[in-house]
């Protein structure tokens, strides 16, 4: 009781004080400090102001204190963020700090093995920000559940998979390390039935609680697969007759949808060696791309990119014997649709 008494007592001290510093005089100061001299000679001052991620103060903070399991005590910060409180030595202490709009905040406190009767430490807190995006049908606009939603950060180098709900929609939290910051994510989006798709978000954050993959917060659309990947010889890299009927499929595509740009991605069996697979897979690429000019799709919508025997569909990697079925599904040509 003495404890949470004298807490109250230095809060009320600290907040008239930063109003009034006129009115107490070094008298009425050593006054205070003498009446709980021997409070304060056996515990440990722990002070500090609640600010936001610009050194901003952020008032009426609600602060609880726990020893364990149990509440050792609760204050709540100034106009300018300042709050105080009296802990025992040698304890290890979690504040808990919340606001309304704020993530809750907790900060682990130790008075174990201090060489003074005193910490100072200010709590940071951040606003709650998700990303949010939805996807939906670029035919009817209906929004599309079941999308596979893979995100990778690649400033983190982490990875997370989500799917979406009926509303099309997906969210999730910003980490607290990334608020305010660069950030730069690849969405990838697969949906049985519809053209594979990936976008880029490369921005600073701002301090807005939900940030959209379009500044207009429009959806990303995704299209019916319409065709299918194309398949090339062994060995070979010129356009065959069941290929091209694929790619004027394409060729429509694009001309109907002049916005979307396309990843042309090739890829060998696992035959020959990885390097000249991989060189081989970047001429099909290409052959391929050459296809798509010659019938007047613009080279700047065209991205070329040859994988080798990296990504097969099927077991036959080195090593394993296959029938030249199989080995035909891996010789092949795909497409994504990039913005």
């Amino acid at each position: 009781m003495k404890i949470i008494t004298s807490i109250i007592f230095f809060q009320l001290f600290i907040s008239i004080n930063a109003f009034f510093p006129s009115v107490f005089s070094k008298r009425v100061d050593r006054q205070v400090l003498s009446n709980t001299a021997t409070l304060r000679g056996s515990m440990v001052y722990f002070s500090g102001r609640t600010l936001d991620y610009q050194g901003k103060f952020i008032p009426n903070v609600r602060l609880d204190l726990y020893e364990g399991d149990s509440l050792a005590g609760k204050n709540i910060s100034l106009h300018n963020g300042g709050f105080v409180f009296l802990l025992k030595p040698e304890k290890d202490y979690i504040l808990k700090a919340r606001k309304k709009g704020y993530e809750v905040r907790e900060v682990v406190i130790s008075t174990k093995n201090l060489d003074k009767k005193s910490i100072k430490k200010d709590i940071v807190l951040y606003k709650k920000q998700i990303f949010s995006l939805c996807i939906a049908d670029r035919e009817d606009k209906h929004p599309l559940d079941s999308v596979k939603v893979i995100i990778t950060d690649k400033i983190l180098d982490k990875q997370m998979i989500l799917s979406t709900g009926k509303n099309g929609c997906i969210s999730f939290k910003i980490p607290e390390e990334q608020r305010y910051k660069e950030v730069n994510f690849l969405f990838e989006f697969r949906k049985e039935n519809y053209l594979p798709k990936r976008e880029v978000f490369h921005d600073t954050l701002k301090s807005n609680p939900v940030v959209t993959i379009r500044q207009d917060k429009s959806p990303v659309y995704m299209i019916k697969q319409i065709f299918n990947p194309i398949y090339f010889d062994l060995g070979k890299t010129y356009i065959r007759k069941d290929a091209a009927v694929e790619l004027d499929k394409i060729v429509r595509l694009l001309k109907k949808y002049p916005e979307i740009r396309l990843s042309i991605e090739s890829h060998t069996d696992s035959r020959n060696s990885a390097k000249l697979n991989l060189q081989l897979s970047e001429r099909r690429a290409n052959s391929t791309m050459q296809y798509f000019i010659k019938q007047g799709i613009a080279p700047d919508r065209l991205k070329a990119k040859g994988f080798g025997e990296s990504r097969p569909v099927n077991k036959c990697v080195d090593g394993v014997k296959c029938t030249e079925k199989e080995y035909q599904e891996n010789r092949r040509t795909e497409f994504v649709i990039i913005n």
